[in-house]
């Protein structure tokens, strides 16, 4: 089986995903392209376990707002919200209720959302993870180094492909189920660039996440997501 990570969403459709991943380095804050002082060297690791449902869809099948309901949501070994709590996801941005979330929780929030695990992502990222090839249950593959750089470009990190490891498998729990998980891992090291007024020194970058879906031959229709938890 090969697979493509296209898909045409369709309202209250779901799907539950867990995505993690760590940040650390040195930073400079900014202002107005100036300097003004150094941060510490330090770490931010992130967690999230939930589910996603779309609420509404464009014409061409892409999600435009979505819901996220937390299982598990931290950052540095702290809870952000509850078991249960509902986010509201669209253009926008994240809110609670009528209440937007922090700028903080935003940011991590934007970065999720902008992995292949969420409907609410429009970028390329077969070109990271996916394969030409095709793939049997428990065969392992790299990201596509360059690929990953040409993206954080877009979000304003600097780094180069060399600097760029990581790989993704394809498993399934059960072989005679249709049903099989992606996982995918990235580390990127001496990265830098401007993100959020801070100007990244000397950072280094990881971040794992993994998700279900029905394997389909190659050259059929898009896949159909699945919704079973990852974590």
């Amino acid at each position: 089986m090969s697979f493509t990570l296209s898909h045409r969403w369709k309202v209250n459709e779901v799907r539950r995903f867990s995505v993690s991943g760590k940040i650390t380095g040195n930073a400079l804050t900014m202002n107005w392209g100036k300097p003004i002082r150094s941060a510490p060297r330090r770490d931010r690791e992130f967690q999230f376990v939930g589910a996603e449902r779309v609420l509404a869809v464009d014409e061409k099948g892409k999600v435009s707002r979505a819901e996220l309901t937390v299982e598990r949501m931290s950052e540095n070994g702290k809870s952000l919200y509850d078991a249960g709590t509902v986010i509201t996801a669209g253009p926008a941005g994240f809110a609670i209720g009528n209440q937007p979330v922090p700028a903080g929780v935003s940011t991590l929030l934007s970065y999720i959302t902008r992995l292949p695990v969420s409907g609410l992502s429009d970028r390329n990222y077969e070109a990271i993870v996916g394969s030409k090839a095709a793939r049997s249950a428990g065969e392992s593959w790299p990201v596509n180094r360059a690929a990953i750089a040409a993206l954080g470009a877009e979000d304003g990190y600097d780094v180069k492909p060399e600097n760029i490891t990581g790989s993704v498998q394809l498993s399934s729990p059960d072989v005679n189920a249709d049903e099989a998980e992606l996982c995918a891992n990235a580390t990127l090291t001496k990265v830098g660039g401007v993100l959020s007024g801070m100007k990244l020194l000397d950072g280094t970058m990881s971040t794992r996440f993994s998700y279900k879906f029905t394997q389909t031959p190659q050259g059929a229709e898009p896949l159909s997501w699945s919704q079973h938890s990852t974590d």
